[in-house]
């Protein structure tokens, strides 16, 4: 037998809402297993950058880079429990790329060069005709949707002609920024293409990374599932950063499936 379950341990553990307590010596074991599987990656790649890799608490993603420290849950290092987990675990984390930030989709002119815009056609509107003409006009150059043409400015206030031109101009506005918004709304829905084609893009390449340093090592990927199947049990957890790491290593199962099924070069 390869290896004897901890499920019922989990599922008693999740009773209560807590991650397994481990022991001082039990801490070190782990740790010291997971070093040595970061010393045989860095022998057989000599690709890898990252000089010391080590765990943290209470982090909110698996990888995090700090200068030349890779940083990741303390969970995953307490659920190794062999040399075999451990270089599942470091091989996982060296082919992970660090999330990037989303950015949210900024317009092209910014909410104070809009006002700003505003205030002065606004201001234009208390001046004299010549300079309320003159501003209204550059107004128009700058801002599509100024809210009064240089033509209503030369119309009698009372006229029938004048409300008639306002009236068009506030339906052009109008008209305007509903084409506005319509494209804003395709330039956020093509940013978020973009964004997803990049995160699928960074998942293909951290499986690539993953098997071209799992082959460099001659580590047989099945080898390591067994802390996969473990971790997964976690994604249930009422605990926040259990459930992190939980649904992160099903989703690296999902992605490696094939690989972990295909115990061909295991020996």
């Amino acid at each position: 037998m390869r290896k004897r379950s901890r499920h019922i341990l989990l599922a008693g553990l999740f009773a209560v809402g807590a991650s397994p307590l481990l022991s001082a010596q039990e801490t070190e074991a782990q740790s010291a297993l997971i070093d040595a599987a970061f010393e045989r990656a860095k022998s057989a790649s000599g690709a890898i950058e990252i000089e010391a890799i080590s765990c943290t608490r209470d982090q909110r993603q698996i990888v995090e880079l700090r200068g030349a420290e890779l940083r990741f849950p303390c969970m995953l290092q307490e659920l190794v429990q062999d040399a075999d987990d451990a270089s599942m675990v470091v091989t996982l984390l060296l082919a992970e790329a660090p999330p990037v930030p989303q950015q949210a989709f900024t317009k092209d002119r910014s909410i104070a060069d809009t006002a700003a815009a505003i205030g002065i056609a606004v201001a234009g509107a208390q001046l004299d005709p010549d300079t309320d003409a003159k501003r209204i006009e550059r107004f128009e150059r700058e801002d599509e949707r100024a809210p009064i043409t240089p033509l209503a400015t030369y119309l009698p206030r009372n006229s029938d002609t004048y409300r008639a031109e306002i009236a068009r101009v506030d339906s052009e506005i109008g008209d305007r920024r509903t084409e506005q918004r319509a494209s804003e709304r395709m330039q956020e829905r093509a940013a978020e293409e973009r964004a997803e084609a990049l995160q699928r893009q960074a998942q293909y390449q951290s499986v690539t990374d993953f098997m071209n340093l799992a082959n460099a090592q001659d580590f047989c990927v099945a080898d390591g599932r067994a802390i996969l199947a473990r971790a997964i049990e976690y994604s249930t957890s009422p605990l926040a950063q259990d459930r992190m790491v939980g649904l992160w290593a099903d989703d690296r199962r999902n992605a490696l499936q094939a690989y972990l099924n295909d115990v061909s070069r295991c020996v």
